[in-house]
């Protein structure tokens, strides 16, 4: 179980690093740090179409690696989703209302 823990935070991480490498490219006089606050990350919450769960835990990983590279926009999709009423729209995993939210809000660019 963990090492899927570490494989879907680190599938976000692969994405900010390919958006990073992608942007680095065209923009080859901008520093690394200039570069990292173009990029950003837009995980979906809880179960996704693809069967793949995004949890708390990686969404604190996540959160973690944005603060270390100070990483641009950092989302979610979408916040219904985050208050799990499961109306049509929830993560379907087990979270309390805006859980992903308070995660999310400790990061600050």
């Amino acid at each position: 179980m963990q090492i899927r823990h570490v494989w879907r935070a680190l599938a976000a991480v692969r994405a900010a690093n390919s958006t990073f490498a992608q942007l680095k490219s065209p923009y080859p006089s901008l520093s690394d740090a200039q570069v990292w606050r173009m990029a950003g990350v837009t995980p979906r919450l809880g179960q996704n179409d693809d069967g793949r769960i995004y949890n708390q835990v990686d969404a604190r990983q996540l959160v973690a690696f944005a603060k270390d590279k100070h990483l641009g926009p950092l989302a979610f999709w979408e916040a219904t989703h985050d208050r799990n009423a499961c109306t049509g729209a929830c993560t379907d995993i087990p979270q309390s209302p805006y859980e992903f939210s308070k995660i999310f809000a400790s990061y600050t660019g």
